[in-house]
Order: structure tokens, then sequence, then C-alpha cells
């Protein structure tokens, strides 16, 4: 019954895309938190990078592959380009300093 009700639970989580966005945000968050120091006090944005061909006019993508995440931090100004499958931060800016995307 056990094993019966962990499987049932596993095929909630697999099933919700609203609950497999949070497990995603939460491994991603906790996996950069390792080796760098992120705002404690808000809430990123993450973004998955589905074409990555069409931001390289930008400086900050010029390494971006498809899948890998961009994190905003809006009240820190911060952005990073993390890859999820090496497990690296590919690229760090201020937002201040960022042209708005689609220029």
């Amino acid at each position: 019954l056990f094993l019966y009700q962990k499987v049932e639970e596993k095929e909630k989580i697999i099933n919700d895309p609203a609950k497999n966005m949070e497990l995603e945000r939460k491994v991603v968050l906790d996996r950069l938190n390792k080796f760098i120091e992120l705002p404690s006090d808000e809430e990123p944005t993450i973004v998955t990078i589905l074409d990555a061909e069409k931001l390289r006019n930008q400086p900050l993508f010029l390494k971006a592959e498809n899948g890998d995440k961009l994190i905003v931090y809006d009240k820190a100004r911060k952005v990073l380009l993390y890859r999820y499958t090496t497990n690296k931060i590919i690229e760090f800016d201020s937002i201040d300093m960022m042209p708005a995307v689609g220029q």
C-alpha cells in the first residue's frame, strides 16, 4: 500500500505542470545556491531558453543554448544564464547593462 501511494504521488507530480515547474525551480535555485549567494529577499523569474539563435545579438546570450535557464532578479538588478545540464553559470550581468530583449 505504501509503495502504491508513493507511485501515485509521483504520477500526480509528473502530470501536474504547476508542480513540475515548482520542482524545477527549487532544483535550479538549490543548485545555484551551492556556488553563488543568491538574493534572499525576492523570488526570481526563471525562463527556459527555447530558441537561443534568436538571442545571439545580445552579449549575455552569445554562448546560450536551447534549454538554458535565464534567472532574473528584478529588485537586485541581476541576471544569470545557467546551464542545468552542466550545472554551470554560463554568463551573468546587471540588468542595467542589458538591452531589452528583441532590440
